[in-house]
């Protein structure tokens, strides 16, 4: 299932008539692999700070020619294997999607190098393939519709540039948190019995955590035996200015610590109008929060607590996929239906169990398997 709005993006950069900082045309596959991997980290480690495209199928004068053939094709996992091959400086590597598109009776492939704080991405093994070598220790990125050779690095204001951005030196507050909070064991408390915290190395970042008082029971709290549940608000702050807000919710007598997902819908034929499910996107700052909540705690959240959560929480790699899998979800009202009838009624858990309760624990682990089969059908 390509990305809904990939084909749009291919044919206004074909209609540029040229390639570009962050694309690259290609009449067939590689039939090399450590040229394959040189484009790759070109492109990844792009100077525009985005996305970026290997588009084959299309010549060097931007005419959509097809593929004549698929030798040598990799698909997303494939790709992503291939990568995961290959010794990175940091075990940074880039992230890509695969593509298949119609476009004129054509048929063309289309590699997307996902935008990335880690840059510059860079080889501590170098890679060979006959007489052709990405080397390690090498930064490679790409100038207008250049790359910089595979036997050579880029220019210093080039490298500077790119670490700049993975630190985020020229970054708004929110995305230096993104990158702060991906660090938790850098955050300190400011005393042992609040719930502040400060980032080590920017201390003008700071957490208070507080709760507040509320009567809202979902059933996801019904289905421990500790009913109970203790919300907590979660401000981030630069100096004084919160910046971004999140919640946290212990359960279970605080044997489990979670950070609240996002709650969508999705719509049903049936007489229920719609079905529930919860999410989170992988690296957003409610996921980065999280992992700060389970290092944090002081009594973990083990599996044989966390299952019955684990089961409802989608973990979307990118707010791209989260809009694909919705757009399928919304066609998909039946086979909702048809997953949630598997579902073993929880009625007894609780005495305050209501039929809302019942939907949505059926309806969340549904949509949960569903996206399971989903994502595995589109790599």
């Amino acid at each position: 299932m390509p990305n809904t709005n990939i084909k749009q993006i291919v044919l206004e950069l074909i209609a540029k008539k040229r390639e570009g900082g962050y694309w690259d045309f290609k009449e067939t596959w590689h039939n090399n692999k450590a040229e394959l991997l040189h484009d790759i980290i070109c492109l990844s480690n792009n100077l525009e700070n985005r996305d970026a495209y290997l588009i084959f199928g299309v010549n060097d004068n931007a005419q959509i020619v097809g593929l004549s053939t698929t030798e040598n094709a990799l698909n997303t996992q494939q790709l992503n294997d291939f990568l995961r091959s290959k010794k990175f400086v940091g075990d940074f590597r880039p992230e890509t999607i695969v593509d298949s598109l119609p476009i004129n009776t054509k048929t063309l492939h289309v590699v997307t190098i996902k935008n990335s704080r880690n840059t510059p991405f860079v080889l501590r093994e170098k890679c060979n393939d006959g007489n052709k070598c990405a080397h390690e220790g090498n930064i490679y990125t790409r100038i207008q519709d250049s790359n910089t050779p595979i036997d050579s690095t880029a220019d210093n204001d080039k490298v500077e540039y790119l670490f700049k951005k993975r630190f985020r030196i020229d970054a708004t507050p929110l995305m230096k948190l993104e990158y702060y909070l991906s660090s938790p064991e850098h955050w300190m408390r400011s005393d042992e019995y609040t719930g502040r915290y400060y980032y080590e190395f920017a201390p003008e970042f700071s957490l208070t955590l507080e709760g507040y008082e509320t009567n809202h029971k979902n059933f996801l709290s019904k289905i421990f035996p500790d009913k109970d549940a203790t919300w907590e608000r979660a401000d981030f702050k630069v100096y004084d200015h919160i910046i971004h807000s999140e919640y946290h919710v212990s359960l279970d007598g605080g044997r489990i610590h979670i950070a609240v997902p996002h709650q969508e819908f999705a719509p049903s034929s049936n007489k229920q109008k719609w079905f529930t499910y919860f999410y989170v996107v992988q690296n957003s700052l409610l996921w980065l929060f999280n992992k700060f909540i389970q290092t944090q705690s002081i009594s973990r959240s083990l599996e044989c607590f966390t299952k019955p959560i684990n089961q409802r929480i989608i973990i979307f790699r990118s707010d791209e996929e989260r809009a694909r899998f919705h757009s399928y979800l919304e066609k998909k009202s039946k086979l909702i239906v048809e997953e949630m009838k598997k579902v073993i009624s929880a009625r007894k858990i609780s005495s305050d169990w209501t039929k809302n309760d019942e939907l949505d624990y059926k309806s969340t682990q549904a949509i949960k398997t569903i996206y399971d089969h989903w994502k595995r059908e589109v790599q």
